[in-house]
């Protein structure tokens, strides 16, 4: 019994001399995280082994693809036959080529401003019946149309300017001997002058056309010019001022790969009977138009 107490005293002694075991080292405290930062691992990463191969420029030579051409179109003036522009929308449309620049002058104008807006056929074509409709046998060019067309416009454009549209539309002005193209003018301000013959800016009394070139610097890598007017210049109602002007129009036309003369019938100019008879006669030449563009593009494109 003495020997056994001898033995737990020395064990109970020894005991009270170990000290605590250190914390090891591979054991981290959530403490010691504050402050450094904490790296998320998305379900995308690359989990291989090495740096990340985004990005990476392989043996093969990166597949080149020729960029769009832009497409600019000029709608040559032709009063009430302009209506037939939109028979030219429908079949790039169904090319599925896009005119990323309108231009136009005279009444002419208001179509390539509908397209500009709206960029759809349709809608060009609802609208311009819309507005033919509301002009009636109203004499063209007098105070009395310019009023109905000027109304017309306020409501379909407001306050807008040329460079505000899905595309960009251009109505050259002359000035000083010239022909001035000022993108920040109002939509409405710009027609209303194209379509007054004593306004000094106006284009067409002025009787110069020569702008194709200035399209240019808007972009334009392709330009098209297409005219609707007839050999024989005729109005139901005569004005001999008028019929100068557009005799002279008709005269300044040299057809080429990207000017187009679709003569139309020697309807007048003037009236129409029924725009959908007119979209049907013009259909032919805007297949064809609409075919030769096509192969333009490709060739720009070289897609051949």
């Amino acid at each position: 019994m003495k020997n056994l107490l001898i033995v737990l005293a020395l064990f109970l002694s020894a005991c009270a001399h170990i000290e605590p075991l250190e914390r090891p080292a591979e054991l981290v405290e959530l403490d010691d995280l504050k402050g450094q930062e904490v790296v998320i691992i998305t379900e995308d990463a690359n989990l291989d082994y090495g740096p990340p191969t985004t990005g990476v420029e392989s043996d093969e030579a990166p597949e080149q693809v020729a960029a769009e051409p832009i497409l600019a179109l000029d709608l040559f003036p032709a009063l009430y036959h302009s209506l037939g522009y939109v028979s030219t929308f429908q079949e790039l449309e169904k090319r599925k080529l896009k005119a990323h620049i309108i231009s136009s002058s005279g009444f002419t104008s208001i179509i390539a401003a509908l397209y500009a807006k709206y960029g759809a056929s349709n809608m060009v074509e609802w609208k311009t019946f819309e507005l033919y409709q509301k002009l009636g046998k109203t004499k063209v060019y007098s105070e009395n149309w310019r009023s109905k067309i000027n109304e017309f416009l306020l409501k379909e454009f407001g306050s807008t300017r040329l460079n505000e549209l899905e595309k960009v539309l251009v109505i050259p002005s002359a000035i000083d001997g010239g022909v001035k193209l000022d993108p920040r003018k109002k939509i409405v301000d710009a027609i209303m002058d194209a379509i007054d013959l004593s306004e000094r800016s106006n284009l067409l009394a002025s009787n110069r056309y020569n702008y194709l070139s200035s399209l240019k610097q808007y972009g334009a890598d392709i330009v098209f010019r297409i005219s609707f007017l007839p050999d024989n210049i005729n109005f139901n109602r005569p004005d001999g001022y008028i019929f100068g002007i557009y005799s002279r129009l008709r005269g300044s036309l040299v057809a080429n790969d990207y000017t187009f003369n679709f003569s139309s019938e020697s309807e007048n100019l003037d009236s129409i009977k029924n725009m959908s008879d007119l979209l049907s006669r013009v259909k032919e030449n805007n297949e064809k138009f609409a075919a030769h563009a096509e192969d333009v593009v490709k060739e720009a494109t070289g897609n051949n």
